[in-house]
């Protein structure tokens, strides 16, 4: 199976602040070829579009970047009272979409928590932090 793993971590960035510090870390691209691209995902409705890989999503955050290394780390500051979910993949022929086969993606992808589903996506509770 091909998948990206991502490791996260959730850390306040002062005590009794709102904001928190998001650690992201994907490992396991094993290609230089393309970019990767990160969606950050507050709510169900987004997150059930994401995981039919709807390009018309609206994530809260999104990135893309080159894939130039075998693993990313990225920062992010977000509000630590509310939940998130991260849907990540490779773009490997930087067409800008994630390819789709019969069976499902083509290319790399990986969700938060590393969480996978049993013939279908994981549950949202399975990769929400």
């Amino acid at each position: 199976m091909r998948k990206i793993i991502l490791l996260l971590l959730f850390s306040s960035l002062l005590f009794g602040n709102d904001l928190g510090q998001l650690y992201l870390e994907i490992k396991n691209i094993k290609s230089n070829q393309g970019f990767i691209h990160i969606a950050v995902l507050d709510n169900e409705e987004t997150y059930k579009k994401a995981i039919k890989f709807d390009r018309n999503i609206e994530p809260i955050m999104g990135m893309i970047m080159q894939a130039n290394t075998p693993s990313l780390s990225i920062q992010l500051n977000l509000n630590k009272n509310k939940p998130y979910s991260i849907l990540v993949f490779h773009d490997k022929n930087n067409n800008k979409k994630i390819d789709l086969g019969f069976f499902g993606p083509l290319e790399p992808y990986g969700f938060s928590n590393d969480a996978i589903g049993f013939f279908a996506p994981p549950q949202i509770q399975t990769n929400t932090y």
